[in-house]
């Protein structure tokens, strides 16, 4: 368990280096020191220097900075790069079960995937998540949301599963049963099978989407299907790492010089239009979700 917090302290030390280096080019920073009981490192302008020292040990990961407060440095470190921790202070609700949190991303998108996770938590690995910074993915930006899903990659490889259905497929799919709903219900209850039948779980809550019943393969599993369940911490979990896939899937094109906008305006209407024009509509059904309207209007 130790080593485990060791490794999210160093995780969240060089997420915070990576910002600074990225925001503020121009200042010096070293690479990480480790001592007996925590990271650290120091970052300089000219005669002015901050240390960001990252702990770790029984009560989780804590981070404290050391330097002259009134210094310009220091409130560049404190403003631009540790205001935006700010957005962790809302932390997600904890339950004393150990339990499965599923979540789906990619639903509003008329571009991507859809894809839905799931994460198995207990109370020790829920303070570690909370620690993390894990909350509902709709409160963090793209860079945190794969920051933060780097360090649950590192820290619990294990207590994941995810379901990605590519837009090609996900419109044979919805061809076949004209039910988004459907389609979820089936992907919710695939990941919540696979982590019941690892961790020998009885108890699952998942964000609310439908009225209908998980399809559970084992008997006497304790549902929860609650809007907003991003609260719970399993949940939050499970939603940064499905939306980390759909912002995965986006970056991917991008690189390959397909620039995509998210979610389902009339921004993302002509950008559809154009690439119809170039490539015609009938590569459209590889990367965008043929039943929204979005489509419709180009057809």
């Amino acid at each position: 368990m130790q080593q485990t917090i060791k490794n999210i302290a160093k995780k969240t030390l060089e997420s915070q280096i990576f910002n600074i280096r990225k925001k503020f080019p121009e200042l010096e920073v070293t690479s990480p020191n480790e001592k007996k009981y925590h990271f650290e490192v120091t970052v300089a302008e000219l005669q002015s220097e901050v240390k960001i020292l990252v702990y770790f040990g029984k009560n989780g990961v804590k981070t404290i900075l050391q330097g002259r407060e009134t210094s310009s440095l220091y409130r560049i470190i404190t403003d631009e790069i540790f205001s935006q921790e700010k957005l962790f202070e809302e932390k997600p609700i904890e339950i004393a079960n150990s339990y499965i949190g599923t979540d789906e991303s990619g639903k509003g998108d008329f571009f991507g995937p859809i894809v839905v996770a799931g994460f198995f938590t207990t109370p020790e690995i829920s303070k570690q998540l909370q620690e993390i910074g894990v909350k509902d993915s709709k409160l963090l930006s793209d860079l945190q949301i794969q920051q933060i899903r780097r360090i649950i990659d590192e820290a619990f490889p294990e207590n994941y599963q995810y379901n990605i259905l590519l837009p090609a497929e996900y419109n044979v799919e919805y061809s076949k049963v004209k039910n988004i709903n459907k389609i979820l219900i089936e992907l919710h209850s695939n990941v919540a099978n696979k982590l019941i039948e690892k961790f020998n779980s009885n108890f699952v809550i998942t964000d609310k989407f439908s009225k209908r019943n998980l399809e559970l393969k084992r008997e006497n599993v304790t549902t929860i299907q609650e809007t907003k369940a991003e609260k719970y911490i399993a949940v939050a979990a499970a939603s940064i790492i499905a939306r980390s896939e759909v912002v995965i899937w986006f970056e991917n094109l991008k690189n390959k010089g397909i620039e995509l906008p998210k979610g389902g305006g009339n921004e993302t209407t002509k950008t559809a239009q154009n690439l119809a024009n170039k490539y015609g509509k009938q590569n459209l059904a590889r990367i965008c979700k043929l039943h929204f309207k979005n489509y419709l209007k180009i057809v």
